[in-house]
């Protein structure tokens, strides 16, 4: 039977084909030219393995792991973060474009039909080009311009930065990466799971269907009840992949077939080990992710409304980042003198840094202050409120008479401790409220406990009727006579 009769298409330089460890689309490079389409395309055959873009694919892998860095917190820093993506961007081109591509090779092919030279078997739709790291690279019917193209490259972007982000975070806090610090009861954490579970499903669904589906396959919308079910069974899929791929094959068969019809062993066919490792890779992911989905489940009172005041909170977060970007260019507080504040001779630098935060905060009508130390004087620096409206603050407060990080006035960030780091702002504050309600890590004067009780209670409150939480860095620069070096900086936390 030939191609036609089966629905398959030749394949040809003006198509689009994607991989599945790849970033972006791209057509592939032809490398014969003496048989093309009326629109004067070259046909494809089995040695065409470049593109016609530089980096080909663009290999996602180097993304999710400068991601991982980042939430990590081994990279920090504007410029640092800046180029790290460089290097990111620039690896994952040359992994892909400069490295891979000479490896990979075409299976699916038939020996029955080629153009002019001996072996240049001709490619359908049907075949398949893999990659020694991993990735299969297939036709897309669906994406047909360079929009198109833009769009599943934004989305699977997307993908592999939130992928690295779980990474980094896993790396640095385990299965409670985003655990909270509440103890609710086996019904409720039972709705908080299927609430958590019901949710990425969805957006599974809505993914697959969507960039798969309709703008990949270029299906439509009633036609993609095999993405809708792949999306349902994201978590499962994984598992569903290798066992029936051990069972066909799919690892180490051979697709070319001879002129009679049969596999040629020597043809260098079969996904490989890298498919294997890959899809491994994604067992071992969705079996953490619903390890962290219980660990969420089981430690948050109500997830549903915590997960939207959340969203809340990122949407204000941007916007705030938006307009400091564009109107506040440095972060410095607004309307600040700084020739107000001198260091008392008996005062330490902390407490002085301390004070000139807390005016701040009280200028913004925060009226209402926790004060929540240990023995060592360590704790969160700024647990504020507006009693008018509920909403919350919490602040590190760094102070620092260090010339190199004054630097002349172009302030260098005061350093944070590793968990500072590591945890980020919400997680850290949340960590050692948690831990002063309970009289632990020497919050033993009561005082610190009490506070920290009342403290979580309202943000409890706050979270869940909708009021914003923040949490921030307050950097404060002083001179060697104990005056106050410019304006305070704030910083995201």
């Amino acid at each position: 039977m030939s191609d036609s009769q089966t629905g398959n298409v030749a394949l040809n330089s003006d198509m689009y084909f994607t991989c599945s460890s790849g970033l972006a689309p791209a057509k592939i490079y032809p490398t014969q030219h003496n048989h093309a389409t009326k629109d004067k395309f070259y046909y494809l055959v089995k040695d065409d393995t470049a593109t016609q873009q530089i980096g080909d694919f663009c290999c996602r892998w180097t993304l999710v792991l400068a991601a991982a860095i980042a939430a990590a917190g081994v990279v920090t820093g504007g410029a640092a973060l800046l180029v790290l993506a460089a290097v990111a961007v620039a690896a994952s081109a040359a992994l892909c474009g400069g490295l891979a591509a000479p490896f990979r090779k075409w299976v699916g092919y038939s020996t029955l039909n080629a153009y002019g030279r001996r072996d240049a078997y001709s490619l359908t739709s049907k075949c398949q080009m893999m990659c020694p790291i991993g990735g299969v690279i297939t036709y897309a019917p669906g994406i047909t311009s360079q929009w198109q193209a833009l769009v599943y490259t934004a989305r699977n972007t997307g993908w592999a930065l939130l992928e690295g982000a779980l990474i980094g975070k896993l790396g640095t806090s385990g299965l409670g990466a985003f655990a909270g610090t509440a103890t609710p009861a086996m019904g409720t954490a039972m709705l908080n799971f299927v609430a958590l579970n019901a949710t990425a499903r969805g957006i599974g669904v809505a993914d697959q269907v969507l960039f798969e589906g309709m703008l990949r396959e270029g299906k439509a919308f009633s036609d993609t009840k095999e993405e809708a079910k792949a999306g349902a069974t994201m978590f499962e899929q994984p598992f569903i992949n290798i066992y029936d791929r051990l069972q066909s094959g799919y690892y180490q068969g051979g697709y070319a077939k001879d002129a009679a019809g049969n596999n040629i062993p020597e043809a260098h066919n079969g996904h490989g080990t890298g498919a294997l490792y890959t899809d491994l890779y994604y067992a071992g992911l969705s079996a953490v992710s619903l390890g962290l989905m219980t660990k969420g489940a089981a430690t948050h009172e109500n997830i549903t409304l915590e997960s939207v005041a959340a969203a809340k909170k990122a949407v204000a977060k941007a916007i705030r980042a938006g307009k400091k970007f564009l109107f506040e260019r440095g972060n410095a507080l607004p309307e600040f003198n700084a020739a107000n504040y001198t260091k008392l001779s008996s005062e330490k630098l902390g407490d002085f840094g301390e004070r000139i935060a807390e005016d701040y905060y009280r200028s913004l009508g925060y009226d209402e202050f926790y004060a929540v130390q240990n023995r060592s004087g360590n704790g969160v620096d700024i647990v504020a409120r507006k009693s008018g409206t509920g909403e919350m603050i919490k602040t590190e407060v760094k102070t620092s008479q260090q010339e190199r990080l004054w630097n002349n006035g172009d302030t260098k960030e005061i350093p944070m401790s590793p968990d500072q780091r590591n945890m980020g702002g919400e997680q850290y504050t949340n960590d050692r409220l948690q831990r002063a309600a309970n009289g632990e890590d020497g919050y033993t004067d009561g005082q610190s406990s009490q506070q920290a009780r009342e403290a979580l209670r309202l943000q409890e409150e706050a979270e869940l009727s909708g009021k914003e939480v923040k949490t921030e860095k307050m950097d404060i620069y002083v001179d060697d006579n104990g005056n106050l070096r410019g304006n305070p900086v704030l910083r995201d936390w």
